[in-house]
């Protein structure tokens, strides 16, 4: 894609860390996120671009290993991850290959539903200075490792036929904190520059889970500071908070919203036919003012609403209109303006 001012910029959406775990641990070939980023970056370099953008919205997380890997795609090396287990036991988690696929122009995006190792990637792109994280007010939150255990491991042989079957326990074992000693529970990763989103009145993520681990910190472990790319962000975040003032599709977002947050706080609702259809026009509404700017909106309204996701996946298949998709997410197009002043 190009950027206001006609630069190349290259677009990577990684939807989860995945891997193969069964064809590594057997030494195969064993396809995995890590991999697969490396070989689009460096299909993107091929292509003449002058910066990257890295998509982890909607990004639940998964392998450890390639959270850690994938970094390192982006720094020398160093340390990338501190993991504290209940005894107090640290473990550092480091990129030990100093050969880097990209060293340009990196920016990072972001939502609330960004977890566990997509933060792990975020916040130590954040730490190390080497990418503008672009979002909602934070991330999940999820900065936590657990484990099942089987209850009847731990009946003594003699006694398997007196019991039935005791079930599992899922217990938390592990905590991650970010090079800078900071954990990621609780907190999330929060982003440079702060974008308004259409999930903000949602209270989704650890802060507002009952009984979740609160955020603490441990040492910082020693870690060189990103400094080719060194980028003034208070003046990225001055010059987005103007645009984002005249973006009608980010304004409209914003005051849907707002609006949402307000319905969210009336504990009443009126029994009346009439006050009931207003309410569904006036949703209706909405949905169309939302889904002329936000594509991926509109499609996810189309699958509640009944229609064919199948035909979805088909026009996702045609590369050049996927191309020309993205281009309406108002998030995508402030992350290009934002690539331009960096």
């Amino acid at each position: 894609m190009e950027s206001p001012r006609g630069e190349k910029v290259g677009y990577v959406m990684i939807p989860s860390f995945y891997r193969d775990f069964e064809k590594t641990r057997t030494g195969s070939n064993a396809r995995n996120s890590t991999d697969d980023t490396r070989i689009a970056i460096q299909e993107l370099k091929k292509q003449g671009i002058k910066g990257l953008i890295i998509d982890l919205r909607n990004n639940g997380g998964g392998s450890l290993m390639d959270a850690v890997h994938t970094t390192g795609l982006f720094i020398p090396e160093g340390p990338v991850v501190q993991v504290k287990d209940s005894y107090g036991n640290k473990r550092i988690l480091s990129d030990d290959d100093s050969s880097v696929t990209w060293d340009g122009p990196l920016l990072v995006l972001v939502n609330q539903v960004s977890a566990s190792a997509s933060e792990i990637l975020a916040a130590a792109l954040q730490d190390y200075g080497r990418a503008v994280i672009v979002g909602g007010a934070h991330t999940h939150g999820k900065g936590t490792v657990q484990t099942i255990l089987d209850m009847n491991d731990n009946l003594p042989l003699l006694h398997l036929k007196k019991y039935e079957d005791l079930g599992a326990l899922k217990v938390t074992i592990q905590k991650f904190y970010r090079v800078n000693g900071g954990s990621t529970q609780y907190k999330g990763v929060e982003p440079d520059i702060v974008l308004p989103s259409l999930f903000q009145h949602l209270k989704s993520g650890e802060q507002y889970l009952d009984n979740s681990l609160p955020w603490d910190q441990v040492d910082p472990v020693p870690y060189k500071h990103y400094t080719p790319a060194a980028v003034d962000l208070k003046v990225l975040k001055e010059r987005s908070v103007k645009r984002v003032q005249h973006d009608e599709g980010l304004q409209v977002i914003a005051d849907e919203a707002k609006k949402a947050a307000e319905r969210a706080e009336k504990t009443t609702m009126s029994l009346s036919f009439t006050d009931m259809q207003a309410k569904r026009d006036e949703a209706e509404v909405a949905r169309n003012k939302i889904g002329a700017h936000y594509l991926k909106y509109r499609e996810e309204q189309s699958v509640e609403n009944g229609e064919d996701p199948g035909s979805l996946a088909e026009e996702e298949k045609d590369h050049n209109k996927w191309k020309e998709e993205i281009k309406e997410d108002p998030y995508i197009n402030e992350a290009l303006h934002i690539m331009d002043d960096m």
